[in-house]
Formats: structure tokens, C-alpha cells, sequence
């Protein structure tokens, strides 16, 4: 059964920026791109690489070990070496706080 955890506040995000949050044993990476919050799981499918510390790119993010290119929408992967998708968080904003549910 899933359940809502509490991350911390909208208001620590910066637009375009990998934060990173330990939730339950597992590192989720966080950003904010418009409106819009994204938390996916903190491990490149490929190799195993934190994705904290690529690059967002519009709506997707760069693994910074081999340039594996993941939706933040999907998980899915965009181009190789990477084939198997990344795990994505539903996110809900409560007033300034951020939840995911795992």
C-alpha cells in the first residue's frame, strides 16, 4: 500500500535544480521546472549513477555518467545507453509543503 511522506518545503526548490531527499531507505531526486514539482528515484538505470548530479534539460534530466536522457514526466528513457525506465513519485503540494507518494 502507498502512502504520502512529507519532503519538506516548495520554497527550498530552485527552478531547474536536483535536490536530493531520503525517504524510507530510498534517495529521491527532486526539482521544480515551472509550476510543476518532479521526484524520481536517484539512480540512473543504466549504471547506477546518482542523477542528482546531471542536468535538466527542459522536462527531462541528464545522467552525468554516460548522457542518458530520462522524461520527468514518464521515467522513460530517451536515448541509450540507457533502456529501462527510471522510477517517477507522484508529488502533491500541500499550502508550501511537498509530499510523494511511495
Amino acid at each position: 500500500m502507498s502512502e504520502m511522506k512529507k519532503l519538506g518545503n516548495i520554497k527550498d526548490l530552485i527552478e531547474g535544480e536536483l535536490f536530493t531527499y531520503f525517504v524510507d531507505n530510498s534517495s529521491i531526486a527532486v526539482t521544480k521546472i515551472g509550476e510543476s514539482v518532479f521526484a524520481i528515484e536517484n539512480l540512473c538505470s543504466h549504471a547506477k549513477c546518482n542523477l542528482d548530479e546531471g542536468l535538466i534539460e527542459e522536462e527531462t534530466v541528464v545522467c552525468p555518467c554516460h548522457g542518458a536522457v530520462f522524461d520527468l514526466h514518464t521515467g522513460d528513457p530517451l536515448n541509450p545507453p540507457a533502456t529501462k525506465p527510471i522510477k517517477i513519485f507522484q508529488v502533491s503540494i500541500s499550502g508550501e509543503e511537498l509530499y510523494i507518494k511511495l
